[in-house]
């Protein structure tokens, strides 16, 4: 399951976040908030990346460079 949350595509990762919380809600004794808690930041980071367009000298953005 953690494995699969760490996939690199948005798409897939989301439902195998929401896959893995469904799976740790069954068990009570399973701790695996530390490894989700990274898997979550980490897409979060990538999604921001992806996302953020910055602006440059001369009104154009460094993704059209």
């Amino acid at each position: 399951m953690l494995r699969e949350a760490k996939r690199k595509n948005a798409a897939y990762r989301s439902i195998a976040l929401k896959s893995l919380g469904d799976f740790v809600n069954g068990f009570a004794a399973l701790n695996l908030f530390e490894e989700a808690y990274d898997i979550v930041i980490d897409s979060i980071k990538d999604e921001s990346e992806d996302t953020m367009d910055v602006d440059v000298a001369g009104g154009r953005s460094l993704k059209t460079m």
